[in-house]
């Protein structure tokens, strides 16, 4: 799945490129959507901004959940940053990925070089008995148990999917599969794919795209 897919859903009308640059700022409602295009395009109906709507929602970039009565709709986290690279629309890049022993963001002009990008945020997922024997000054750590950290991909996967789609809110995620567990290793990997992310990993003494 990539871009030339969203391509063929939005298939040149404004409209519903209008929706998903809405919906890039947060979740909105049916009426708020429709308010937002006649702010765009002019006085429009109300079976055409549905129509719209729907056919996004049918393609799978849009999701829609209730909040009392109302219908929120949202970007599908699952197509989040294709989306912002197909609208053209740059947020802050975020490494994530496990720790062993190096720290990453030492290695911070060597990964932009990589990347082609700066890195704004660090992410490591660590696990827990190396809470107090190892300072990331500069990074943000994310606790996993032991059991979990060396336990199945499984059992890894829950924690580290809702990290992905928290920060996909505010970043564009960065993936290495280079360090830490292979239960992680592999559920980043699995997760990169999920969520048409860029993954790499650093072998043979040097950095290789694995999806980008």
């Amino acid at each position: 799945m990539s871009e030339d897919y969203i391509d063929k859903v939005v298939s040149g009308v404004k409209a519903r490129e209008i929706i998903l640059r809405r919906l890039l700022k947060g979740g909105a409602s049916g009426l708020e959507l429709r308010a937002f295009l006649e702010k765009e395009l002019g006085q429009i109906s109300e079976t055409v901004a549905y129509y719209n709507l729907g056919r996004l929602y049918e393609a799978g970039l849009v999701i829609v959940s209730r909040k009392w009565r109302e219908k929120i709709y949202e970007i599908s986290p699952k197509w989040l940053q294709k989306i912002r690279n197909y609208l053209g629309i740059e947020v802050p890049v975020a490494y994530l990925g496990g720790f062993e022993s190096e720290i990453p963001f030492s290695l911070r002009s060597r990964l932009r070089n990589f990347i082609g990008k700066d890195i704004s945020w660090f992410i490591l997922i660590v696990n827990e008995s190396m809470r107090n024997r190892a300072k990331l000054y500069g990074a943000e750590c994310i606790y996993v148990d032991d059991s979990i950290w060396d336990g199945s991909v499984l059992g890894v996967m829950p924690p580290i999917k809702q990290l992905v789609e928290d920060k996909l809110q505010k970043y564009e995620l960065v993936i290495d599969v280079t360090n830490g567990s292979e239960p992680t290793k592999l559920a980043l990997l699995q997760l990169a794919y999920e969520y048409n992310l860029k993954c790499f990993r650093y072998e043979k003494g040097r950095y290789v795209w694995l999806r980008d």
